[in-house]
């Protein structure tokens, strides 16, 4: 299997579209000066697999109760009108072969959340916004580059966890902090 981009849009510190990372085979590393978006990274792959990110001193966060605060602060701060729409969004593209002699098969993952301004209180304020349901989409990418939605919500989230089962997540998906829990001294 191949992760093969992740594309970020106003989730958490990455502002605007222009946020997409291409990996290759083999090793990727990312790197980075503190506060350049390394774990902000690690939580928008966690999100859009699992709806959930990391909060040190607490691990584990389901997003359901976070509201507004997975938006991006600057886009909430340039809304300037009521019924002005922010999108946060998630896209990763996976590569996965069935076998040896199969072809390669692409999935979109997509998770979205929408937020609406309804007054024009502080915009930091959750009140100022009403939200909507995050959405989760896993679209297949056929022959010709074309996608195709084939699942929304609990299919999606099936297939999700056949791509990563969540049995070895803790292994493949873990923040810095949290690694003396995968190492017995």
């Amino acid at each position: 299997m191949l992760i093969k981009s992740i594309k970020l849009k106003n989730f958490q510190c990455y502002y605007g579209d222009k946020h997409e990372i291409n990996f290759t085979e083999g090793l990727n590393i990312i790197t980075g000066s503190i506060a350049s978006g390394k774990s902000k990274l690690f939580d928008a792959f966690y999100w859009v697999l699992n709806d959930k990110i990391f909060v040190t001193g607490k691990e584990w966060v389901s997003t359901k109760n976070l509201g507004i605060s997975i938006v991006n602060d600057k886009a909430k701060y340039e809304s300037k009108s009521v019924d002005d729409l922010i999108e946060t969004s998630v896209e990763i593209a996976v590569k996965t072969t069935a076998g040896k002699n199969s072809k390669p098969i692409e999935y979109i993952i997509r998770r979205e959340y929408l937020i609406s301004r309804k007054s024009m209180k502080d915009c930091f304020s959750s009140s100022a916004w009403t939200t909507s349901t995050p959405t989760l989409a896993v679209e297949y990418v056929n022959q010709r580059n074309s996608n195709q939605e084939i699942s929304q919500g609990q299919e999606a989230k099936e297939i999700i966890e056949k791509l990563f089962p969540s049995k070895i997540s803790p292994y493949i998906w873990f923040q810095g902090e949290a690694l003396d829990k995968l190492i017995v001294f």
